[in-house]
C-alpha cells in the first residue's frame, strides 16, 4: 500500500471506512492511518468522520495512465513506451561489446535476447535495475540478464515488486555502509569485492546506466528505468 494508491481510492470524495480500506489493501488499520498522515503531509485535507470513515474535503480528478495510453494511437504509444528500455539495452550491449549496434533489431524483446547472450560471456553477473516503475519495462530488462544471475531491483511500488515475484526488502535511503550491508545480505559475503562495491555505492552516477567490473572478474550491471 502506498499513499498514491490510497489517494486513488479516496479521489471520489466519498467516505471510506478504515476497516474497508485495510481489507481492500490487505493491511492493518494502523497502516491505513500512516498513509492518511502522508496525504496530509502532501497538503491534502482528509477528514476522519467517526463511524463513517475517511474522505477528502473535495473530489479529485486524477490523471489515469491506463486511460491516457488507451487514447493514444498504437504508433505514438510504442514510441512513448520504448525509448527508456531501448536505451538501457543499448548501453548494456555496448558495455559488453563496445562496438555493439542493436539498431537493426526492431523491438525490445529481440534486443533483450541479444543482450542476454552478450552479457553471458562476462561470466558471473549481479544486475541492478534501478527505480522500476513499469512492469512491462522491468520484465524486458530482467529478461536481458543471463539465467542464474542475481538481480537487485529498486522501486517505490511494493505491489509492483510483488507482481515481479521479487523478495521484498523495505528500505529507506541508504548511506554507503548500509548499502554494502544490504548487498552482502542479498548476495552473501563480498570478501575481496567490498572495495569495488563501495566505489559503486558511493559513485555520483550510481543510479545511471553503467556497468562496472569488480575485482576477480565479477561484473556489476546497473540500469536505470527512467530518463
Amino acid at each position: 500500500m502506498t499513499p498514491e494508491r490510497l489517494l486513488v481510492a479516496l479521489a471520489d470524495g466519498g467516505a471510506h471506512s478504515g476497516e474497508a480500506l485495510a481489507r481492500d489493501f490487505g493491511v492493518t488499520r494502523a497502516a491505513v492511518w500512516k498513509q492518511i498522515a502522508k496525504l496530509a503531509d502532501w497538503g491534502l485535507v482528509v477528514d476522519a468522520v467517526p463511524g463513517v470513515g475517511y474522505r477528502l474535503d473535495r473530489r479529485i480528478d486524477l490523471l489515469d495512465a491506463v486511460a491516457l495510453r488507451a487514447a493514444l494511437s498504437p504508433e505514438v504509444a510504442r514510441r512513448l513506451a520504448s525509448p527508456d528500455v531501448f536505451t538501457a539495452l543499448d548501453v548494456r550491449a555496448r558495455r559488453a561489446r563496445p562496438n555493439a549496434d542493436l539498431s537493426a533489431l526492431p523491438d525490445a524483446a529481440s534486443r533483450a535476447s541479444l543482450v542476454r547472450s552478450m552479457l553471458a560471456k562476462l561470466g558471473n553477473l549481479c544486475a541492478i535495475v534501478d527505480d522500476v516503475w513499469d512492469e512491462a519495462s522491468a520484465r524486458t530488462l530482467m529478461s536481458a540478464i543471463p539465467p542464474g544471475c542475481p538481480i537487485l531491483i529498486t522501486t517505490r511500488d511494493g505491489d509492483l515488486a510483488k507482481t515481479l515475484r521479487c523478495r521484498v526488502e523495505r528500505i529507506d535511503a541508504l548511506n554507503e555502509d548500509e548499502a554494502i550491508a544490504l548487498l552482502a545480505k542479498l548476495l552473501g559475503p563480498l570478501d575481496g569485492y567490498e572495495p569495488a562495491a563501495r566505489e559503486i555505492a558511493s559513485a555520483p552516477d550510481y543510479a545511471s546506466r553503467t556497468t562496472r567490473r569488480l575485482p576477480g572478474g565479477l561484473p556489476c550491471s546497473t540500469t536505470s528505468n527512467k530518463p
